[in-house]
């Protein structure tokens, strides 16, 4: 690490009749050691900044089907051109066509539900206090020797 050096005599360091002035020189050397560290720091986060903003990303070729394993390759590598082989690109357009299908279906039966579930929460509440009153019965263990 870079140290600033301050020319300081030794009679002045360790003389007792000076002890004031040796503890205001150490103070100075430690604080402008302390400044150039900040300095170097600054600099360093500077230059790293203006890298990000300079930063020259490489394309995308098939933008609506990128995957986790993309966007974990872009964070590491930016500069990489993300492309889908053939054979993975039909694969997430069918898992696509699925979700859509498996939604589509979802919604047309969650329309219909509640029209349904007024007339039979009734009967299943019923069904279940059936249930719950007739398990309440304790059972005890015996060991068999």
């Amino acid at each position: 690490m870079f140290q600033l050096l301050l020319f300081v005599p030794s009679y002045l360091m360790r003389n007792s009749k000076h002890s004031s002035v040796s503890a205001f020189l150490e103070r100075v050397v430690v604080l402008l050691q302390e400044l150039g560290k900040k300095l170097f720091k600054r600099r360093r986060v500077l230059s790293r900044e203006k890298r990000k903003r300079h930063q020259i990303v490489g394309a995308v070729v098939d933008e609506g089907l990128i995957t986790i394993h993309h966007l974990k390759k872009r964070r590491t590598s930016p500069r990489a051109n993300i492309t889908l082989s053939g054979k993975k690109k039909r694969k997430l357009i069918k898992q696509l066509r699925h979700q859509q299908k498996e939604k589509a279906t979802m919604e047309v039966e969650s329309r219909a539900a509640p029209q349904k579930k007024h007339d039979t929460s009734s009967a299943q509440t019923k069904k279940k206090s059936k249930k719950a009153s007739g398990c309440q019965d304790d059972v005890e263990m015996v060991d068999v020797e």
